[in-house]
């Protein structure tokens, strides 16, 4: 049997013009890895939204989406920088990068007090005693959660499963248990960050008896740590703008309505990365020439099998949100509009080419400009057609992002 997978991947080679036998090899424990993420994710989102009213609901994934903007207040390009580095063999850059970001994490801590010092003077406890939680864990969840890239690095995908298959699980019992017996947001952002915390910790503390990486990196990771840091704040904005600005023009019900309907786009993203984190290493070991000619071959077929994707999708989500959302009945036009977006989340893989590359300058026209146009699309078409507005602004923001993505890794020049 084993031989004739491995006959079919072969031939298969000869019309992806794709190493598929690397691919299937890193993407089974890769799938592993993202189906236990999928499965637990899935499951608490229907439970938050069947077992919590829509204003708790709203009020919770604003404050998850303002501690996500928060924690990248720190060297977040790091994740990043570690994958090139230890890809290349400089094992040192893991134990190196979680030290200076520890450090760095004190940006994070005195940004989440300053929030929660503001919500307390504006008479608001709920938000003020919520951020102060992220205040504290989040720092210690953003330094000790990079052994996923140093597993990622050394194309341990196998470890990333066997060592970590709990940690997204442990979460979400302890949540679970948390909507049970209270749907009061502060004590379930408390059970979030904290079970998130010692998880993460756990599992670093695994892979460094395991591996026993040197202490110090054989190269500089810290300058373009700093310029992906930048790179990812920008992107983080970008991705809970949408979120943030709901909340402001309409409410915690309409985040609420919104984070039901991205759920596609979100886990098809999230899939996407998963596929990155295959790809990325080999993508650093190959010259540049080389991938600008056959990486748009690739993405090609990537596109044609989301766009398929999403024209399922669109078709069965009515069926789906009456039977697990049957309180979101709005959201599933919202659904539909948003699988448009799928079809263009393939132009990722040339953002990853350009990272694995440090190709810096166009990444920071990329991030900048689509941060900017998606911003902008949200203010303008928000006020006008309420969450409608926020769907069409995300269409047209990843459509735009495609284009731009593909012109710059064709224009790309090797370092």
């Amino acid at each position: 049997m084993r031989q004739i997978i491995k006959k079919f991947l072969a031939f298969s080679e000869r019309y992806t013009k794709t190493d598929m036998t690397y691919l299937a090899k890193g993407g089974f424990w890769i799938s592993i890895s993202y189906s236990i993420q999928i499965i637990s994710g899935l499951i608490l989102t229907v439970a938050l939204a069947n077992l919590l009213p829509k204003n708790v609901l709203g009020t919770y994934q604003y404050i998850l989406a303002l501690a996500g903007i928060l924690s990248v207040l720190t060297l977040s390009g790091a994740s990043k920088a570690i994958v090139s580095a230890v890809a290349r063999g400089d094992d040192g850059a893991f134990l190196s990068s979680v030290r200076t970001v520890l450090k760095w994490n004190i940006i994070i801590l005195l940004s989440s007090l300053s929030v929660s010092c503001y919500y307390y003077l504006n008479g608001n406890t709920e938000l003020g005693t919520a951020f102060l939680i992220v205040a504290f864990f989040a720092p210690l969840i953003e330094a000790f959660k990079l052994y996923q890239s140093y597993l990622q690095g050394k194309e341990a995908f196998k470890d990333g499963v066997t060592l970590g298959a709990w940690r997204k699980p442990l979460p979400l019992i302890a949540m679970i248990i948390g909507l049970y017996f209270t749907d009061n947001v502060v004590y379930l952002i408390f059970v979030y960050f904290f079970t998130n915390a010692v998880s993460n910790i756990w599992v670093y503390f695994l892979v460094i008896r395991k591996y026993h990486p040197p202490i110090k990196a054989k190269e500089d990771v810290l300058s373009y740590s700093k310029h992906l840091s930048i790179l990812v704040i920008i992107g983080k904005l970008a991705s809970h703008a949408d979120k943030l600005i709901l909340w402001q023009f309409i409410g915690p019900v309409a985040v609420a309505s919104f984070t039901i309907a991205q759920l596609a786009t979100k886990y098809s993203g999230g899939a996407l990365n998963a596929l990155a984190t295959i790809v990325l290493p080999k993508l650093s070991r190959r010259d540049l020439a080389t991938l600008q000619q056959t990486l748009p071959r690739k993405v090609f077929f990537f596109t044609l099998a989301m766009s398929v994707g999403a024209i399922i999708y669109i078709l069965v989500i009515p069926f789906i949100f009456d039977i697990i959302f049957p309180q979101y009945k709005e959201s599933i036009l919202i659904a539909q509009l948003l699988a448009v977006s799928l079809v263009f989340l393939p132009r990722s893989i040339y953002t990853k080419a350009l990272i694995a590359h440090q190709q810096v300058r166009y990444q920071y026209y990329l991030s900048i400009s689509m941060l900017v146009l998606s911003i902008i699309a949200m203010l303008v078409l928000i006020p006008i057609f309420g969450i409608l507005g926020a769907a069409y602004a995300t269409i047209i923001s990843e459509l735009v992002s495609a284009i731009v993505s593909y012109s710059l890794f064709k224009r790309a020049k090797s370092v």
